[in-house]
């Protein structure tokens, strides 16, 4: 077995002390990568929303308002306001927008 030549040793030790380095980086990656990870998905479950109480099941809200049952079973809650169905001369259907909902108040006159 040949003896290595003090210069072949020196190269010898650099090559193998940047693998180790080499090594050591990678791991400091993976660790800190899987690190990040479990931050990410433990910040998740805590900022996530609880699931939805449906209205008119146990531990849901009550039912406050007529509904009607769609085709897809969805429920569309409505409200009636304004004279009576018998007197009224005309229906006015209004639709609201995304932020508002059904109890909004229409500036209208309430004489048919």
């Amino acid at each position: 077995m040949p003896l290595l030549h003090p210069s072949n040793y020196q190269q010898l030790h650099s090559s193998v002390s940047q693998s180790v380095s080499r090594y050591h980086f990678a791991m400091i990656v993976k660790v800190a990568v899987a690190v990040v990870g479990g931050l990410i998905g433990w910040a998740y479950m805590r900022i996530k929303p609880p699931p939805p109480r449906i209205c008119g099941s146990p531990g849901g809200p009550p039912i406050t308002s007529p509904r009607v049952r769609l085709d897809d079973g969805r429920h569309l809650a409505y409200r009636e306001w304004g004279v009576s169905k018998d007197e009224a001369k005309h229906k006015i259907i209004v639709s609201h927008g995304f932020d508002s909902s059904k109890d909004l108040t229409l500036p209208l006159s309430q004489v048919s």
